[in-house]
């Protein structure tokens, strides 16, 4: 299965480890980039608005599914009461499950997100990823002074 992820990180310190190692005649290289948190961090300068979409197409079903639920849920324990999130679901037309940016308290994630993400599935039919992305930017953000994320 063929994957590509690019993240790009600015302006965050870190620490870094390169570790090459000789196979035959190749050389395989393995880089580990750790950011470093200032621990006097308050967690409201840290607070994250997070809008989450999901592309639910009938492309994404079994394994591909079954990766970005994963990868949601183990996002969850990231997340603090702090943090805002929204939830959404994409094929041929977008849901919002979540549609307002909520506070990811225990509570809501056990109520709300965590049974939204398991009933994540790839049955929406096609990929509108425009129409997707132009109503996940249209949610209301929680404060106009904090980056707003989509992932």
């Amino acid at each position: 299965m063929d994957r590509d992820v690019v993240l790009l990180i600015n302006e965050v310190p870190q620490q870094q480890v390169v570790t090459v190692a000789q196979d035959g005649d190749e050389f395989h290289a393995l880089l580990a980039v750790t950011p470093t948190i200032d621990p006097e961090s308050s967690s409201s300068s840290c607070e994250v608005q997070l809008k989450v979409l999901v592309d639910c197409s009938g492309s994404m079903g079994g394994e591909s599914m079954a990766l970005a639920k994963a990868g949601l849920m183990a996002l969850l324990p990231l997340l603090s009461s702090a943090d805002r999130v929204s939830f959404s679901r994409f094929g041929s037309h977008c849901k919002r499950v979540i549609a307002r940016m909520t506070g990811a308290s225990p509570e809501f994630k056990d109520a709300s997100l965590i049974p939204a993400i398991e009933r994540t599935d790839a049955d929406m039919g096609g990929t509108e990823m425009n129409r997707a992305l132009e109503d996940t930017f249209k949610i209301q953000a929680h404060r106009d002074d904090r980056p707003v994320n989509v992932l």
